[in-house]
């Protein structure tokens, strides 16, 4: 008996089981911290690239519109010009503010997602089946991390399909400019044909980005949905251990806790079909 129970496990003590919970978040925690901070880094590179083009592009086109005011062009070119001019300017003092924006929103996130590690790790550790609340404080762990990476795809995808549609926006107006420009039918032409290959091609990676978007938004919309599907599982395993095994009115709480539970799952693949189906 003696080396029986000796070789039987003794529970972990809560305080235990929540110390090393809390150290795991830990972790995740600091590894989301590191992963923020090579985004923080990539945002401002990013801005900072546009912002230069779009500076560079925008003191192009204010020297073409210099130079045609001083050749006294009396067409509306120069006008055409300016406020090109004028709104690759705003472009570029706008990618910044973007940046600062999504790093706030970031950092509340980050704030928000460290407060319920904390709280899902108490609930977890208060629970008696160690291997059940370890499960529940890893599956919360990986659908944050899951979250993470797909707001990202998401963003990215949305930021490059937003910066695609400027381009085609800018070649249309470049080229309309160059149409206003020449006076030869053969030059008209060219730049027309320049001009409608360069919206195309935009217009292609905008709609390929969007593509992901779309996807991307699709996929989260379901994982979404995946915690309360887990919710009515958890809530009927909890009843099924409180329950008494000749009570009829708890044994059909409990299969109308797991139907609710198939219905969500039902409508959140029905949802998935139903999207696919339309393209999105």
């Amino acid at each position: 008996m003696t080396a029986q129970a000796t070789d039987t496990a003794a529970p972990a003590d809560p305080g235990t089981r929540l110390a090393d919970l809390e150290a795991d978040s830990a972790k995740a925690y600091e590894r989301i911290e590191r992963e923020n901070a090579e985004e923080r880094l990539s945002s401002w590179r990013f801005a900072a690239a546009i912002g230069v083009l779009f500076i560079v592009g925008a003191g192009v086109f204010v020297a073409a519109a210099v130079l045609l005011d001083w050749r006294a062009t009396t067409d509306p070119i120069t006008s055409v010009l300016l406020i090109i001019a004028v709104f690759l300017f705003l472009g570029a003092m706008a990618g910044p503010i973007i940046a600062i924006a999504m790093q706030r929103a970031r950092a509340r996130h980050n704030e928000l997602s460290q407060r319920e590690f904390d709280s899902i790790d108490r609930a977890a550790a208060s629970i008696d089946d160690e291997a059940l609340g370890d499960l529940i404080s890893f599956n919360f762990r990986l659908m944050d991390r899951f979250i993470n990476v797909a707001l990202g795809q998401a963003k990215a995808s949305y930021l490059f399909c937003a910066g695609a549609a400027t381009a085609a926006l800018l070649v249309l107006l470049a080229g309309t400019t160059a149409l206003l420009a020449v006076n030869s039918v053969s030059a008209q032409v060219t730049v027309g044909v320049i001009t409608a290959a360069g919206v195309t091609l935009s217009g292609f990676i905008s709609s390929t980005f969007m593509n992901v978007y779309k996807m991307t938004s699709r996929q989260m919309s379901y994982y979404y949905g995946q915690p309360l599907v887990h919710c009515f599982l958890l809530h009927a395993e909890w009843l099924a251990q409180r329950s008494q095994p000749e009570d009829p009115v708890q044994h059909r709480l409990i299969d109308a806790t797991l139907g609710a539970s198939r219905n969500a799952q039902q409508q959140l693949l029905d949802l998935m079909e139903v999207r696919q189906s339309k393209g999105g």
